[in-house]
């Protein structure tokens, strides 16, 4: 199958969430809609099946080319566990995939599966398959609900989290702080934080030696990684992500955000962040924090094999500690995920191969060859990955996640503009004192209500 002409591979990380929109397009589905205003005609869903049978049969399969190196390899592994099945690999440029999906999935010759990481109006044109009823044969339902969340979509065919599913999870960005060891435990830190207040203190001390406190960027997103982290702790988790979901009602003032917002002023204030935090991006933050510079660093699993290779032994990782020490977790993450279209004339084998992606050999090629954090069951076996490295106690601060359902989707993926419109602008006022902690709130609600038409 060929249905692109060639193009060049993209050069962002390919698991990488879809929230810092600037650099991400690998992995976002967009909300373009199927040319026409009809949705397109499909026969009645298959008998359900879990059995692949011993028929030889083809499934055509699109991703990115960001997503080249994960998506050959798991392929190629299923296709030796199930001979009987030729997986027809076509990747299209990843700047290119948002707008071709739709329409692929509505053209006379579709592909079987199709990789998108959100949903877009992909539901609402009738695109892609509803999967409840092969979640109820494969016990799809059994797994953490909040690794299925995001991939869900009401009767309405726009309302995100809750509802149908049309797409499954075979792995996930997730974000955290990074630490340097040998600085942190100059500051007496032997263990990481276990609350907020915890870590605030760390911040401070770190501050008063002279050190960067927490290294990160505020020209696309680092900022907002870390007021994330904090509006998880201080907000009910359920309302901030109704809020992100677009559910009816659901509105960004709360008092978890105002507080947070609160909190991130004054963390400026402080000197906890780099001088000119607002001009830097994430790459030179990256780099100034392997050379040395800053103590903590705020940003996602898809920096892990990096920093293992170029901190080696001297990095670590955890989650944004709650505000009472053994309180459940709640972490940013986004899933990368495949869907069925609608028009798929393979959709028994296609859910197959989205029930295979769960399994250990799945698991461990996820991270061994894109240190996403692998879907499935926290009952499963963890994929083993060097001991005492950073991809370990990113495995482990998964596991932890996992235990608690406390996945939680990206403020910047509510709207479609909400990030470079009011999240990053704002949070850029915020800091520099330009605006006040009210004012930010008042600010990206408007432009969210703006952008919903509400």
């Amino acid at each position: 199958m060929n249905r692109f002409p060639s193009t060049p591979a993209c050069s962002v990380p390919r698991w990488m969430p879809a929230t810092a929109a600037l650099l991400l397009t690998c992995l976002v589905l967009g909300g373009c809609g199927a040319p026409g205003s009809e949705q397109p005609a499909a026969d009645p869903l298959p008998e359900v099946s879990t059995e692949l049978g011993t028929e030889e049969v083809t499934l055509e399969v699109v991703a990115g080319s960001c997503d080249e190196a994960l998506m050959q390899g798991l392929t190629d592994a299923f296709m030796q566990e199930n001979p009987q099945v030729t997986i027809d690999l076509t990747l299209d440029d990843c700047t290119q995939l948002p707008a071709n999906a739709p329409r692929l999935m509505a053209s006379d010759d579709p592909p079987d599966l199709i990789r998108l990481s959100t949903l877009g109006t992909a539901v609402e044109d009738g695109l892609l398959t509803n999967l409840d009823i092969y979640a109820d044969a494969y016990g799809w339902d059994q797994l953490p609900e909040t690794q299925l969340e995001q991939l869900r979509v009401s009767d309405d065919g726009r309302t995100r989290g809750s509802g149908s599913l049309y797409g499954m999870p075979f792995g996930f960005g997730l974000t955290g702080v990074y630490y340097n060891k040998d600085k942190a435990s100059a500051l007496g830190m032997n263990q990481p934080p276990a609350t907020v207040e915890e870590f605030e203190a760390l911040l401070a001390k770190a501050a008063a030696d002279g050190e960067t406190a927490l290294m990160a960027s505020n020209q696309d997103g680092l900022v907002a990684y870390a007021y994330q982290g904090l509006a998880n702790q201080l907000s009910d988790r359920d309302a901030l992500a109704q809020w992100i979901y677009t559910a009816p009602g659901a509105s960004f003032d709360i008092d978890g955000t105002l507080q947070a917002a609160h909190d991130v002023q004054r963390w400026a204030e402080e000197g906890y962040f780099p001088d000119g935090v607002n001009a830097l991006n994430q790459d030179q933050v990256l780099g100034r924090f392997i050379d040395g510079e800053g103590v903590f660093y705020y940003s996602g699993n898809w920096r892990a094999a990096t920093l293992d290779e170029q901190m080696a032994g001297n990095a670590g990782f955890f989650l944004m500690p709650p505000i009472e020490a053994g309180g459940p977790r709640v972490a940013m993450s986004a899933p990368a995920g495949m869907g069925i279209p609608r028009l798929s004339d393979q959709i028994n084998t296609a859910a197959f191969f989205l029930h295979w992606l769960q399994t250990d050999t799945a698991r461990a090629l996820q991270v061994q060859i894109s240190g996403l954090a692998p879907a499935g069951s926290p009952d499963q076996p963890v994929p083993k990955v060097p001991a005492g490295s950073v991809s370990e106690a990113v495995l482990d601060a998964w596991q932890d996640l996992n235990e608690s359902d406390g996945l939680i989707a990206f403020l910047a993926d509510a709207t479609a503009g909400i990030n470079t419109s009011a999240l990053v602008p704002e949070l850029q006022l915020l800091v520099e004192g330009k605006t006040s902690p009210e004012e930010f709130v008042s600010a990206v609600q408007d432009q969210y209500a703006q952008e919903l038409g509400s």
